[in-house]
């Protein structure tokens, strides 16, 4: 499955407070926590592609989707992966994309 999360940097301090040695620490071990029990797929001349040709079909269905949503949706399809989401309706429709929500029925 594809999933997203939150990038590490909106995990790590920021400029309105910083943390602690020993917080920053924990935050940091948490990330490098998250990465590692994930593959991350790559954005390649593949993706490349499959991100173009559903850029495509959104354009002439008249639906815009976000720009990261197309990303995500081209990656998992290009992997034939599923993407997990609590926001479904953003990959519907989307020609080549299996999308399932997060939430047990």
């Amino acid at each position: 499955m594809t999933t997203t999360w939150p990038s590490p940097p909106s995990l790590l301090p920021n400029s309105r407070s910083e943390p602690s040695l020993p917080r920053l620490a924990a935050r940091q071990a948490y990330v490098d926590e998250i990465v590692e029990s994930m593959t991350v797929l790559p954005y390649d001349e593949t993706v490349a592609v499959r991100h173009a040709a559903l850029l495509v079909a959104v354009r002439k269905a008249g639906r815009p989707r976000g720009a990261h949503d197309l990303i995500i949706a081209a990656t998992a399809s290009a992997a034939g992966r599923t993407v997990v989401s609590a926001d479904r309706r953003a990959f519907a429709d989307l020609p080549g994309v299996v999308a399932i929500d997060h939430r047990p029925i």
